[in-house]
């Protein structure tokens, strides 16, 4: 953090789950020209997550394209991604 980034076309992200966080602790690299669902799956290996097909990942209030790029989903550097199931909509 407040370092020089050594290449621009890195970001450092943050996956958060309710099964625990990749990587556990800080940012991990990523070339902004991966695509998210790329990170995500580096996520569930790391976690040991299973059943992440109807997952969400979202950016403050805004859901995210895991088929899209990192630079695509406008992924700032030192992103916390939030990922983990859709909720419920309510109604009956």
């Amino acid at each position: 953090m407040g370092e020089e980034r050594e290449n621009k076309n890195q970001v450092a992200l943050q996956v958060i789950t309710t099964s625990g966080n990749f990587p556990e602790k800080g940012f991990a690299d990523f070339n902004i020209h991966e695509k998210l669902e790329v990170v995500l799956k580096a996520a569930a290996r790391e976690l040991k997550l299973q059943g992440t097909q109807n997952w969400v990942a979202r950016l403050g209030n805004r859901q995210l394209d895991p088929a899209l790029t990192l630079e695509a989903n406008h992924i700032p550097n030192d992103s916390k991604i939030f990922w983990g199931p859709t909720e419920p909509g309510g109604g009956v």
